[in-house]
């Protein structure tokens, strides 16, 4: 299996991933990319949490009482009111050379969401995942890969924005999702020979979840085909000297498995 960057690949990635003129960027810390220029906003300013908790719920509109009780808990209604609406101001203002007199905050019926016209990264490494899937389920995996790996590559850290709880589980939603097609991809390449990028993609996962034995797993698979048989038993180690330091708990019997065969038999992996 091929990897390359395949012709129908590049079409169906340029026709949906080209880089925006105007984007909330979530993953790593909110962001605008404007222009191709990065925005910043300092950190745990109303304008981050807002800007997060709509693009967190790009096509759901926020209630105006959900917005004020969280971005100004227990201020006087009527500072609470204008306050926001300065906020929105400033983002007209921010935005007016890229969307014109668009308003890039939409209100109806008592509530706010982001306009059409802005794009959010989450959004696009979501469809990139959708892609992946699409691709394999027909057979083309190495479309698949390419959309998995751009997605991968969007995500440049967990969404910072926890300012109500509807944020913290879609934070750790596209985490589970992000550290899912990681593992996918490290199994692809694993499959397709390509031992360097999968033991990478295996210990990437690693850093951001170090009880993942399905990563564990992996990394004692390319040990062993390499002919690093120390290495991958040693690895069996390290996972079951993590699991008993952060549960208390022995590793799977499909690790204990994969250990006991890579001792007896190592050909076979």
């Amino acid at each position: 299996m091929s990897t390359r960057l395949t012709a129908d690949a590049r079409r169906i990635l340029d026709s949906a991933f080209t880089t925006p003129s105007l984007m909330v960027c979530v993953f790593g810390g909110v962001s605008l990319l404007k222009f191709g220029e990065i925005i910043t906003f300092r950190s745990n300013s109303k304008s981050e949490l807002m800007l997060g908790m709509l693009a967190l719920r790009p096509r759901h509109a926020i209630q105006r009482d959900v917005l004020l009780e969280t971005l100004w808990p227990g201020v006087e209604p009527g500072h609470a009111h204008q306050s926001l609406h300065s906020l929105v101001y400033s983002f007209h203002r921010l935005l007016h050379d890229v969307i014109g007199d668009e308003a890039p905050l939409l209100y109806t019926h008592g509530a706010y969401q982001l306009s059409d016209h802005i794009a959010v990264d989450a959004t696009y490494f979501e469809q990139l995942i959708s892609m992946g899937d699409a691709s394999m389920r027909s057979g083309d995996r190495a479309t698949a890969i390419v959309c998995f790996e751009k997605a991968l590559a969007l995500y440049s850290g967990d969404v910072s924005c926890d300012a109500d709880s509807n944020s913290i589980i879609e934070r750790e939603r596209l985490r589970a999702r992000y550290l899912s097609v990681l593992a996918r991809v490290a199994h692809e390449h694993f499959e397709a020979g390509n031992l360097s990028a999968s033991i990478g993609e295996a210990q990437q996962l690693l850093r951001i979840d170090p009880c993942r034995e399905d990563a564990h797993r992996m990394v004692m698979r390319v040990y062993t085909r390499l002919g690093e048989r120390a290495q991958a038993l040693r690895q069996y180690q390290i996972c079951e000297r993590i699991l008993n330091h952060e549960y208390n708990a022995r590793p799977e019997p499909a690790t204990l498995a994969l250990y006991d065969q890579i001792r007896l038999d190592p050909s076979a992996i």
